[in-house]
């Protein structure tokens, strides 16, 4: 399951969240999203982890955030892409979902930006800089170390 990095309630919702971190020894987090109290994990329509594996190994690395909006799930995902120009950029896509029991159903992907340029990163997506857990999600007791 991994280490506990909180447990959330989806604001107007009944939907509470235990999110918990696996660390890979050579570089990366996989974050795993479990429904409470059954603690089910959601899965992709594929039946992998909800959230993607971040590698952090690399440089620049991939960045993932979490937050609730709208009585939804967001996942927001910025990929390292080597554009024609070979300068480092990103590609940012926000994926929503509605939690239905114990699964997660796709409500909306957009694509944000296609190939983000590295200087504009951090300004543009700071959730994402700081692979921010869960924002605007409601904290619940015994939610482990804040974020």
């Amino acid at each position: 399951m991994g280490d506990l990095v909180g447990r959330y309630r989806i604001p107007g919702t009944a939907i509470r969240l235990l999110i918990t971190r696996l660390v890979h020894p050579r570089g990366g987090q996989q974050l795993h999203v479990y429904v409470e109290p059954a603690r089910n994990e959601l899965v992709g329509a594929d039946g992998d982890p909800l959230l993607p594996f971040a590698a952090t190994d690399t440089v620049p690395a991939d960045h993932l955030a979490t937050s609730c909006r709208g009585g939804l799930l967001v996942v927001t995902t910025a990929t390292v892409i080597e554009p024609a120009d070979a300068r480092v950029a990103w590609r940012i896509r926000r994926t929503s979902y509605r939690i239905d029991g114990d699964h997660a159903v796709r409500t909306k992907t957009v694509l944000l930006d296609a190939s983000l340029p590295a200087r504009d990163f951090a300004a543009r997506h700071r959730d994402l800089a700081r692979d921010a857990v869960m924002t605007g999600c409601a904290r619940q007791p015994g939610a482990g170390p804040a974020q």
